[in-house]
């Protein structure tokens, strides 16, 4: 897929400076504005500081997304919004004792988003919840 995009910000009709701000990284796929507090003190401060943070987290967690974040690991809760063939087991292992994960999985055109828990002993319970249609989670080679 091809992203092009495209900024520009205006200070409207009641403002002098403009105080909002946006980032746009094409390479992550991340598009963010933040208006600039309507004008409160230090408006244009805390948009930079939203946008920067935003692309602070996103850019340091940008990956193959099979392989999850195991250096915060273990994660009481997962949400996986795309869907692997196959539950990746770096995933299963990064989930904590109590932990729960979300996640769709299978083939194109037959998902399903399936709730899986691990147990406090370690072992590892999953319920289909509904079949559903998602982007496929592919791993980077």
């Amino acid at each position: 897929m091809r992203l092009a995009c495209a900024a520009r910000t205006d200070p409207g009709r009641r403002r002098a400076a403009n105080e909002d701000c946006y980032c746009a990284r094409p390479d992550l796929g991340l598009f963010v504005v933040a208006d600039g507090m309507g004008g409160h003190v230090a408006g244009e401060v805390a948009a930079r500081i939203a946008v920067d943070e935003v692309e602070r987290v996103v850019e340091a967690t940008a990956g193959d997304g099979t392989v999850g974040m195991a250096e915060h690991a273990p994660f009481e809760w997962i949400l996986v919004a795309a869907a692997p063939e196959l539950i990746p087991t770096a995933l299963l292992a990064q989930l904590a004792p109590n932990g729960r994960m979300v996640i769709p999985a299978g083939l194109d055109g037959a998902q399903t988003l399936m709730l899986i828990t691990r147990s406090s002993s370690g072992s590892l319970a999953t319920e289909d919840i509904l079949s559903v249609r998602f982007s496929a989670l592919v791993a980077s080679d």
